[in-house]
């Protein structure tokens, strides 16, 4: 019932299962084919037999992280763990080599890396930890000439490099996060749209089944809509809409959903309500609408279909869904303006309530 909601990147770090995969698959590339390209200079750079030893353990070191980092579950901290761990071994090699060679821009990749994959922290972590490395590294090497040269440049260069990595990387997640958050909004009303709505509900769905908690879904539609926007324009129209968005926002707790499911329908989401919590929020819908002040061929009123989980906690989202709107289309079919809801025994329509609160307001 719902179209398919793409996964983005939560707030808080917490990761996705999909982006634990890139994470894993890139490090271990990483960590392989540095190594295997690392044992290259064992035959065709290094001079001494124990640069050459030193050059072969090291390039034997990353490829084992990356084996064991391929074949195991994708978590943050291992991942991120032998990030660090690849920065130490690069930097035991600069202090043991003969020549260094390209060694020093090998600390691009784990910065990289982390600038691309890690949060600010991690970076800066990683970073001083290169900083620290390429400086014990150039210290200890007794075949490096130009070690203030070889630091500054390693250092400034890496760092340079990670920063930019980084700064591109928080501009394309915050445009991606932008672009989501239009794909599940509804540009009239500023509420979520059906597309939101669909992960929203079935998350909270899932919270009050575990929690044993109660749960409704109110559907509502405006009454008439299609003569209301004969009489008065579309625009009107739309400034109906915005009013009924304000209204349903209005009367809806702080971490209920509010949604414009399509065209002048609506669905709420309302936590730990039951029947008659969903009943009394389309009362106060419908009386705050009734007590507008407002010219009398301008004033709306609502249907509601109201479903709650409560009747049955097997039930799934589209369930849920199509009860609800079930019991709006029979409030419609019943006169508008009133509310229909399920109880154990079946459905239930409200017989005049709705017309009974605009008379007293």
């Amino acid at each position: 019932m719902f179209p398919q909601a793409t996964t983005s990147e939560p707030s808080g770090r917490r990761d996705t299962p999909a982006q634990l995969v890139m994470m894993k698959w890139v490090a271990a590339t990483m960590f392989i084919v540095g190594g295997c390209t690392s044992a290259t200079g064992v035959l065709i750079t290094q001079t001494t037999s124990q640069a050459k030893v030193a050059q072969g353990v090291g390039a034997a070191v990353l490829v084992l992280i990356g084996l064991v980092v391929l074949v195991t579950a994708p978590r943050r901290r291992v991942i991120e763990a032998a990030m660090l761990t690849s920065i130490a071994i690069l930097g035991v090699s600069m202090a043991m080599l003969n020549p260094v060679g390209m060694m020093p821009f090998f600390f691009l990749w784990p910065i990289v890396y982390a600038a691309y994959f890690c949060s600010t922290r991690m970076l800066v972590t990683a970073f001083s930890l290169m900083v620290v490395a390429v400086g014990a590294g150039v210290a200890a090497s007794p075949h490096i000439a130009t070690k203030l040269d070889t630091f500054e440049g390693t250092v400034v260069s890496v760092g340079l490099m990670g920063a930019l990595v980084a700064v591109m990387q928080r501009r394309e997640r915050d445009l991606r996060r932008e672009l989501e958050d239009a794909a599940r909004t509804d540009p009239l009303t500023g509420l979520l749209n059906r597309r939101g709505l669909g992960p929203s509900l079935t998350q909270h769905l899932a919270d009050a089944v575990h929690a044993q908690s109660s749960l409704s879904l109110v559907m509502l539609d405006l009454d008439h809509f299609k003569r209301f926007n004969d009489t008065h324009g579309h625009l009107e129209g739309d400034i109906a809409l915005q009013r009924l968005a304000a209204v349903l926002r209005a009367e809806a707790g702080p971490r209920d959903l509010v949604s414009r499911f399509g065209g002048e329908e609506f669905a709420v989401v309302l936590r730990r309500s039951g029947p008659a919590d969903a009943l009394a929020y389309a009362r106060g819908v419908a009386a705050r609408l009734a007590r507008e002040q407002i010219d009398e061929s301008m004033r709306l009123s609502v249907s509601c279909g109201i479903c709650s989980a409560d009747l049955d906690p097997e039930a799934s989202v589209d369930v849920l869904v199509a009860r609800a709107d079930e019991a709006l289309y029979a409030a419609k079919a019943a006169g508008r303006r009133r509310a229909a809801w399920w109880t154990a025994d079946g459905l239930v329509i409200d017989g005049d309530a709705f017309a009974t609160l605009r008379a007293a307001a």
